[in-house]
């Protein structure tokens, strides 16, 4: 980064969070990335390139300079190496930069009133990587190749962990499930306009076959969250991931994202007693309450939501499992999923339950053993760009970009009457 950006005064530092947008799941690269930003943002700026041509750094030391200024920023974080960024966010500027390559190709909608490419690839040396043609196709093949068998793996994982959920479900009283959801929606104080349906149409109503929550619990549940105004009719629902499959393994960002909440509900449970059911009904609570909602989904199953977050409450749901375990503090409510299973039943399929458990571990463990794979496949192919890419070219577009987004921001704020900071 240039002295000049680097001189700058540095003000407090603003809110930060750190995210996925995408996840290597069991139906291969999942995106959300449509979900980043309103696509009628101030400006998005799609950033294009080969691997190693800067797209991340580029990304990064604009929103570490932007934070340093007290813009609240997002960074979201590539699952295919989760230390490297697929972009950076200033919600209340509006304003995103975000890769544009695969696997999550984005291109501008409205091109030139919000939209616009940056190719960092208009500082390569052509002629060299032209050089290196043989070498950059079998890397790049070799990659794909190592992808498509990671998702192969996840696949059959996703398929051995049904079995577990289908078993698990046999055995549970969602009853139990239903009457959680209704004191949650108590909790946040969401009854005048809740009008959502039971958990499922199936579903018993009479509550009377299985003991009430523990009294921890519904001692927690006493412990009202007071709304501030209450909400709005257009609400809306952001979908991302707070957990991803990587070559380093499951990477979460739970504690970051949730750490500030002043109340957490946390859902424990083996798989398929209802967890994702209650998210998913409880954040259709919170929208038809009008309060805009984000929802935190399964990175190997990522039409499933994990876990719910209300800014205008500043509380949330959370699933706490052995891959991302999650701990309560004083002011949270933990459930159990597991009180509402019957354990007479689930006996008699104890040994097929082991074998899933142990399956899926296997395969889970194949599939990110072939991501690491791929990871040292793309180094080795980033290995052909570094040296060939005028990066002093890059930095000077990067201080115009700095400036630019000041420009944006400023214009932004006057149209809409934003505070002087943003």
């Amino acid at each position: 980064m240039s002295s000049e950006m680097s001189s700058q005064t540095h003000r407090t530092r603003a809110t930060v969070r750190h995210l996925f947008a995408g996840s290597n799941s069991s139906v291969g690269f999942y995106s959300y990335y449509d979900f980043l930003i309103a696509p009628d943002a101030t400006r998005i700026l799609f950033v294009k390139g080969g691997p190693g041509v800067g797209k991340s750094t580029f990304m990064r030391q604009i929103g570490e300079h932007f934070a340093a200024q007290g813009w609240p920023v997002e960074y979201c974080h590539c699952s295919s190496d989760p230390r490297s960024l697929d972009g950076v966010i200033f919600p209340h500027a509006g304003i995103a930069l975000i890769d544009g390559t695969a696997p999550h190709m984005q291109d501008p909608r409205f091109p030139g009133a919000v939209d616009e490419i940056i190719h960092l690839g208009d500082f390569w040396d052509e002629a060299a990587l032209m050089r290196a043609k043989k070498e950059i196709v079998s890397l790049t093949r070799q990659a794909s190749r190592l992808f498509a068998q990671a998702y192969r793996y996840l696949g059959a994982a996703r398929l051995v962990l049904a079995d577990r959920e289908t078993l698990a479900s046999a055995a549970m009283d969602f009853a139990l499930v239903n009457r959680w959801r209704q004191q949650i929606i108590h909790l946040w104080q969401l009854e005048s306009k809740d009008a959502t349906p039971p958990l499922t149409a199936n579903q018993s109503a009479d509550s009377s076959t299985h003991a009430s929550p523990s009294q921890s619990v519904q001692a927690g549940f006493d412990h009202h969250v007071p709304l501030s105004g209450g909400g709005t009719p257009q609400s809306r629902v952001r979908k991302l991931f707070a957990t991803a499959i990587t070559p380093e393994g499951l990477k979460s960002f739970l504690p970051e994202l949730f750490g500030d909440a002043r109340q957490r509900v946390i859902l424990q449970g083996e798989p398929g007693t209802g967890k994702s059911t209650l998210v998913a009904a409880v954040a259709q609570a919170c929208t038809w309450a009008g309060f805009d909602v984000e929802l935190f989904y399964d990175a190997l199953e990522p039409t499933h939501p994990e876990h719910l977050w209300v800014p205008r409450l500043n509380v949330g749901l959370v699933t706490s499992n052995e891959y991302h375990p999650f701990s309560a503090k004083a002011n949270d409510v933990v459930l159990d999923f597991n009180q509402g299973l019957d354990y007479t039943s689930l006996a008699s399929c104890a040994e097929e339950l082991e074998y899933d458990r142990v399956r899926f571990q296997e395969l889970l463990q194949r599939g990110l053993q072939s991501l690491a794979r791929a990871k040292h496949v793309h180094d080795d192919l980033e290995a052909y760009y570094v040296p060939n890419m005028r990066f002093s070219a890059v930095e000077e577009l990067l201080d115009k970009t700095v400036t630019r987004i000041h420009h944006w921001a400023e214009a932004a704020r006057k149209e809409l009457r934003c505070p002087a900071n943003i």
